[in-house]
């Protein structure tokens, strides 16, 4: 093979020509410098003419040479018109290779045998006095991407522009993978075109195609060879991927289509993955894969876990980014994006919201992630903002009994289409998972299915059906993704209907087949035969974003691992293996909108390994600072919100004193909600301790909450408590505990407490700042509420006398009873809750099947009487 790359260091030949090299009989073609590559794969002997023609036709430089030798020779064009002269050097340096031809609609496999030989061109004015030749590069990343599937791909690339814009040593090559990889170039050349003409574009990204396969386009287009050559992207028409020397590889896609066989790989493109390798002189070789294993960048099989292998025999580290380290798109961060990448942000959104994940598509376990939780949120919020604003008026009544009215109809179509394809696909496929009931945990994984769930899901799930929390783990995976599927429709159906009845029109049935049934060129539930809404609804399309940014948060961490030293990859990697969160959601968002600003290498760098100066200040402080830690069940009486309240009002007053919060027991991220309304009722100056307060959720139970409360992450947000679902809390060293709830899913492991949350109480250690030993105060007796007489509670008073703590229990000789007083310095939404539930109370008995047969005596016969 014979590369020859054309240098122009000083921008002479500008966007608006095209260079050619032909060598023989075969033609290659480039665009833009100042540096481009033309490869010769079928090219050898012993002497050869290299011809580079530069169009508006401007000039013509033949130059012999021998592609088994390294040499130098030159020629000079002296071009018509604006151009200097150009001096050529050619460099050649024998090398094996063999590869495969590209056309523009997919690969046509040919293999030469014997030595090839690579050369390279650089180019430069004469008038520059030098010959500029390729020198050892700097970092450089390898990007596989599927674009033209969900907007994550074009985000993510725009965000290596970004950066790379603003970090001259680093350098990346992207490869379009899988399907058509032309067509997703299309797709990319498009947002490049949409850029502003003063707009720079770096020079150090080069673009590559990697083998065609059947995979589908989400977002199909033609190849059009006129919207690559306006982005500088022609070249790829003649530009297999055949490997090459990295410090990072990202892989944002799954890679069919390249060979499984890294041992004797076949020659040319087929067999391009098993000639990465790392960069001489790199640091921190990372291979990162967005999305775990079995996800639908990683499917379990010969390839990926091939590849998989193969690069940590490089001396990669294998890593996947997965949820911890998701963000979620926000709207300001459009700001730097082109116009047309902020349009397709917008367009794939919403389709996100109507459009269901193919039943084929990807497998099982993504399917049924995707139904419930991605696109369940994101359909909730819409609907949630839809209705807060139109709940009550006639054409809203009138949607709603449109619906009722379809909705058996509903209900079978998703069935008998969506349900039974996917099952199908399931039982077809080598990684099958089954038709397990939800409480078993996904194969291969340790999560549940039921703990995939949205709780907004299983939430609705539990309202529109007669499953009850106690059998709602018998039911099966594929009865609650048809439930989930069945609720995203209605509620989209439902703003369709409206939409017809205020434009008008009445809500046409026949307009529901294609989209619940598909046609014979889509899938059921395919986002392009949803029926068509009229007029503006851009206020609802608004809603909608706020998807998580999968690939974005992949690059993100590329980007670092790019510009990490040895020691700060070994960290990342080491974080990452063991699914930590590498930074804080807040500092994950800044880093984000700081890379899409283009604030470069060092800004990363310094949010994602500086110490924080939070945690040193703790440190500092450790033996004066006093911790206490207060376990609550919010949402069961007002006395949790009130005792949270009274916490944060005290805070005020005492310097070295610090909380973490820990909600427990139900799903401990709703019983944050209450709580969290009281907080956005109040201004954000009026709300006190706020600094000093941390929020966490311990293990999810099956108990119910007593008041049940919408969950809505974005208000936990505006409340201070960031993506607390993901806050997990893992123990640590307090002065004082104060128990407000029973300690249910908590492991009674304290010896060898199991990791994550559940084993989190075994983590606890006294700290022994403050005056005297450390306290574990219990609200209640021995055999109340919060501590039931098990095995679980006994062992965990007995861990902590062991540790030191002093072990109390504030009965009744300590209660004091509610007074009108009290209000005048609470929150109203806080008073106005107390009152509701002291009436509640008063009206409303214990259930009979709750706590223990003492309790229900004590409570009818004294507290309540």
């Amino acid at each position: 093979m014979v590369r020859l790359t054309l240098e122009d260091s000083a921008g002479a030949l500008g966007s608006q020509y095209l260079t050619t090299v032909t060598v023989g009989s075969t033609q290659s073609s480039a665009q833009r410098g100042p540096k481009s590559h033309f490869d010769f794969p079928s090219v050898a002997g012993t002497s050869e003419t290299a011809q580079v023609d530069i169009y508006r036709k401007v000039g013509t430089c033949k130059v012999a040479f021998n592609p088994a030798t390294t040499e130098r020779v030159s020629c000079q064009v002296q071009p018509d018109g604006e151009l200097k002269t150009l001096d050529l050097t050619l460099q050649t340096s024998p090398e094996q290779s063999e590869l495969s031809w590209n056309n523009i609609f997919g690969w046509c496999n040919s293999s030469t045998d014997g030595a090839e030989a690579a050369a390279s061109v650089s180019a430069v004015p004469v008038s520059e006095g030098a010959v500029i030749l390729p020198g050892q590069t700097g970092p450089r990343m390898l990007v596989l991407t599927d674009v033209g599937e969900e907007i994550d791909d074009e985000a993510s690339l725009w965000l290596l522009h970004q950066h790379l814009n603003a970090s001259p040593a680093l350098e990346a090559d992207i490869v379009f993978v899988t399907g058509s990889p032309l067509e997703r170039a299309t797709r990319w050349a498009q947002v490049l075109n949409s850029l502003p003409e003063n707009h720079v574009l770096t020079e150090r990204i080069q673009y590559y195609v990697g083998p065609t396969t059947t995979r589908h386009m989400r977002y199909r287009m033609m190849a059009d060879a006129a919207e690559l050559l306006s982005a500088g992207l022609a070249t790829l028409i003649n530009k297999p991927f055949l490997g090459g020397e990295y410090d990072v590889v990202l892989q944002i896609s799954p890679i069919s289509g390249f060979s499984s066989d890294f041992a004797s790989p076949p020659t040319g493109p087929l067999g391009a993955l098993a000639h990465v390798v790392p960069r001489p002189g790199a640091k921190g070789l990372t291979y990162i894969v967005v999305g775990g294993e079995g996800a639908t960048n990683f499917p379990r099989d010969e390839l990926h876990i091939g590849f998989k292998k193969y690069m940590t025999e490089k001396g990669f580290a294998a890593v996947h980014v997965e949820k911890a380290n998701y963000l979620n798109w926000e709207k300001a961060m459009f700001e730097t994006f082109p116009p047309k990448l902020t349009e397709l942000v917008l367009d794939d959104e919403w389709n996100k919201a109507v459009g269901r994940i193919p039943p084929m598509v990807a497998n099982l376990f993504v399917r049924f992630r995707v139904n419930t939780l991605v696109n369940y949120e994101v359909v909730d919020r819409a609907f949630a903002a839809f209705e807060e604003d139109l709940r009550g008026t006639p054409d809203y009544v009138r949607a709603t009994k449109w619906y009722i009215s379809v909705e058996k109809k509903v209900l079978q179509s998703i069935r008998e289409a969506y349900v039974k394809i996917s099952r199908e696909s399931d039982n077809k496929s080598k990684d099958t998972f089954g038709n397990v009931p939800v409480s078993e945990k996904v194969k291969g994984m340790k999560m549940s299915w039921e703990s995939i769930c949205s709780r907004v899901c299983v939430r609705d799930i539990l309202a529109s059906t007669d499953i009850t929390e106690t059998t709602f783990s018998k039911q099966t995976v594929d009865d609650v993704m048809g439930h989930a599927i069945t609720n995203m429709t209605s509620k989209l159906l439902k703003i369709y209907a409206f939409n017809r009845y205020v434009s008008g029109r009445d809500p046409d049935v026949a307009q529901l087949e294609p989209y619940l049934l598909g046609t014979k060129d889509t899938s059921p539930m395919d986002f392009r035969n949803f029926p068509e809404l009229h007029g503006d609804i851009s206020a609802i399309q608004k809603e909608v974003v706020g998807n998580p940014m999968y690939d974005p948060a992949g690059m993100l961490v590329g980007l670092v691992a790019m510009s990490a030293d040895e020691e700060q990859a070994s960290k990342l990697a080491m974080k990452l293996s063991n699914t930590e969160s590498l930074i804080s959601p807040e500092d994950r968002t800044l880093a984000m909108k700081n890379a899409y600003a283009g604030q470069g290498a060092q800004a990363l760098v310094d949010i994602f390994f500086a110490e924080k100066e939070e945690k040193i200040t703790r440190a500092a402080t450790l033996s004066t600072e006093v911790r206490l830690l207060f376990i609550t069940d919010a949402g069961d009486e007002a006395d949790n919100e009130a005792a949270l309240w009274l916490l944060s009002t005290h805070l005020e007053n005492i310097e070295e004193l610090r909380v973490d919060v820990v909600f427990a027991t139900g799903n401990p991220a709703l019983r944050a909600m209450r709580w969290a309304k009281i907080l956005n009722s109040l201004k954000k100056e009026d709300i006190p301790g706020v600094k000093k307060i941390h929020y966490y959720v311990g293990p999810e139970t099956k108990r119910e909450m007593r008041y049940y409360t919408k969950y809505n992450p974005a208000d936990l947000k505006t409340a201070g408590m960031v993506d607390l679902e993901e806050s997990i809390w893992d123990g640590g060293k307090y002065a004082i505990i104060i128990q407000a709830s029973p300690l249910e899913g908590f492991s009674e492991n304290f010896v060898s407490p199991p990791g994550g949350p559940e084993g989190s109480l075994g983590r606890l250690e006294p700290s022994f700042a403050g005056n005297g030993a450390p306290l574990y105060i219990v609200v209640g007796e021995e055999g109340t509420t919060n501590f039931p007489k098990d095995q679980l509670h006994k062992k965990f008073k007995d861990h902590v006398l062991q540790k030191g703590f002093r072990a109390c229990h504030v009965g009744s000789n300590n209660y004091m009873h509610w007074r009108t007083d009290f209000f005048t310095s609470l929150p109203a939404i806080l008073m106005k809750e107390a009152l509701q539930d002291e009436w509640k109370k008063a009206v409303g008995r214990i259930p009979p099947d709750m706590s223990n047969v003492f309790i229900r005596f004590k409570v009818n016969s004294n507290v309540n009487y």
